[in-house]
């Protein structure tokens, strides 16, 4: 019979096959971006350790099937690199990460993050952590805007599409936030000034689409009492952590829109001239928002943001 694995296996031997161990060409261009992978999971041997890269490599260059890892969090991780090693993005729909993204989300965040820490932005910056993929990861990982969809995990157990409300909004605002600011008093040569070259490749920063539909369920859902008819009626312990996420959350979006909307006018020295990528995700937004190209409630975020902005604002 033949399975899955093998059909991986045997597919650098395929006349078809996207691995082509044979053309010089194809084999520089997968020596050099190796080079790539090796210096991102140095950062990464607590989920996949160094022992385990031999297995990466063969798969890498010829399609050879990876043994399973005797860890079941190393599984997941290794499912990650399964796809991102492919040589085709196509690959994703092959691998059906959907009916395991309710437990992967959270490997691959801590995965993505542990990578991204030992990056330095000279030479290959527009790779990103993952050759850019780590966005089309993201999207598979959460495939609906619907937050209360669940799809089937394993042993009759389910799952949410996509994260609830008051973890999703957070998260992604929290991402634009950090990119936004990471050169703000930074010198580029700096911790700081490092990891923000690869802030525009942060994942979270794709599911302002999803962000957009989940701020349609409200505020109670956003701020994770949706369960509740009357807040009053809620025990005074969930009353008021509901009060601290709620204070949290309408503060991230003030400062962080305000930020959005402020930053050329900020950019006094020009400094966006050294980070691309951060001016493209920002014309972005700005030009979404322009577009009223959001749900209703997060547009009216926007526009609160925007009144509380002072005239001559610069920090």
């Amino acid at each position: 019979m033949n399975t899955e694995n093998d059909k991986v296996k045997n597919a650098a031997n395929s006349p078809d096959s996207p691995w082509r161990p044979d053309d010089p060409t194809w084999m520089s261009e997968r020596i050099a971006e190796w080079r790539k992978i090796q210096r991102r999971l140095a950062g990464a041997t607590q989920h996949i350790p160094r022992s385990y890269w031999k297995h990466l490599k063969a798969y890498f260059f010829h399609g050879v099937t990876m043994p399973e890892p005797s860890q079941l969090h190393t599984y997941r991780h290794i499912e990650i690199c399964r796809w991102w090693l492919h040589p085709e993005e196509a690959s994703l729909t092959f691998f059906e990460f959907t009916t395991n993204a309710h437990l992967m989300r959270g490997n691959f965040w801590d995965f993505y993050s542990d990578m991204r820490s030992v990056l330095e932005p000279e030479g290959d910056a527009t790779y990103g952590v993952m050759g850019g993929r780590e966005q089309l990861l993201t999207l598979a990982l959460n495939p609906c805007v619907d937050s209360d969809k669940e799809i089937s995990i394993s042993g009759g157990l389910t799952g949410r599409c996509c994260p609830a409300p008051v973890r999703l909004v957070p998260g992604c605002i929290g991402s634009t936030m950090r990119e936004i600011r990471s050169y703000d008093d930074e010198p580029i040569g700096s911790k700081a000034g490092r990891d923000s070259a690869y802030i525009a490749h942060t994942p979270k920063l794709v599911l302002w689409d999803h962000m957009s539909a989940a701020m349609d369920k409200g505020e109670k859902a956003l701020y994770g009492v949706e369960s509740w008819n009357d807040i009053d009626e809620m025990p005074e312990n969930m009353r008021i952590a509901a009060g601290h996420r709620k204070k949290r959350i309408d503060t991230s979006f003030d400062r962080t829109l305000m930020d959005v909307l402020t930053f050329f006018d900020r950019d006094k020295n020009n400094d966006s001239r050294q980070r691309p990528l951060t001016v493209q995700h920002v014309e972005y937004l700005l030009g979404r928002y322009e577009r009223k190209d959001f749900s209703e409630p997060l547009l009216a975020r926007w526009d609160r943001a925007k009144g509380l902005i002072k005239p001559g604002r610069a920090s």
